[in-house]
């Protein structure tokens, strides 16, 4: 199987969430007809700041105002978890097809753990001292944040949570992807919220405590070591390759279904 690498360019938020989910959703249509034996990677960031939310997330969480006179875009990822303020930072999307017999949480679990080691030892060879999270880190109560919690598996630096991914499982396609934070500008998240002030410091000061980012700034060296742990880990031959025509045109027509408001 080889693996379909996409080293892409800073784009909008709702071109990021609906090419993740057209690549997810056109290999599964593949898969389903026998056709299509490749995992795909895509590396990209954020043209604008943005926050997307998850499948599930309440809508109404967020000021909009706010994010408009600030300019920050609001987009609906599809896949799950809670809000994340996509700023300083390196993203990544892996879209994998598994046998009809392993499309199931154990196959989420497994694809979730290889992917975050592959990470984790690219990130290593920067110099960062990656580790991974032991177990579930969660704070009572309702937390909005991604960068608040962490679960096992995932990956830290100085003990707090650097990288956040999520997943979707498509039919026999797991579609994951996440955020490998490179700068503070996350910890502005709280500010966007429909929130009293008190209630915002209590975010705020929860995700300093939760969360931290690396020092390493996005490169091509970087990038090109994650594309090639991800291929070595999944036993994937590494092919440097683009959208297609007709990828970008569904694309294209598919944003205004992740877009909650543009900048």
């Amino acid at each position: 199987m080889r693996l379909r690498y996409i080293d892409c360019p800073a784009l909008p938020g709702d071109f990021n969430m609906a090419a993740d989910f057209i690549l997810a959703e056109r290999m599964e249509i593949k898969s389903g007809k026998n056709t299509g034996k490749e995992a795909v990677l895509r590396l990209y960031t954020w043209l604008r700041p943005t926050i997307s939310l998850g499948f599930h997330q309440n809508s109404a969480e967020i000021d909009y105002s706010r994010c408009r006179k600030d300019g920050i875009e609001v987009v609906r990822r599809p896949t799950g978890g809670r809000a994340i303020l996509h700023w300083q930072e390196l993203t990544y999307c892996f879209i994998l097809p598994v046998d009809e017999g392993e499309a199931s949480k154990s196959a989420l679990s497994r694809v979730y753990q290889s992917v975050h080691r592959a990470l984790g030892e690219a990130l290593s060879e920067t110099g960062a001292q990656i580790s991974f999270s032991l177990g579930e880190k969660r704070t009572p109560g309702h937390n909005p944040l991604c960068f608040a919690s962490s679960a096992g598996s995932e990956l830290e630096y100085a003990g707090k949570k650097a990288l956040g991914s999520a997943q979707r499982l498509l039919g026999k396609t797991i579609l994951q992807h996440g955020s490998i934070i490179l700068g503070p500008h996350h910890l502005l998240m709280p500010e966007y919220f429909n929130l009293g002030q008190l209630e915002r410091q209590k975010l705020q000061k929860l995700l300093k405590e939760k969360s931290t980012y690396l020092e390493i700034g996005d490169s091509a060296v970087l990038r090109r070591a994650i594309a090639e742990k991800i291929a070595e880990v999944f036993h994937l031959e590494l092919l440097d390759d683009d959208f297609t025509l007709v990828e970008k045109q569904e694309i294209e027509k598919s944003r205004d279904n992740f877009s909650l408001l543009k900048a």
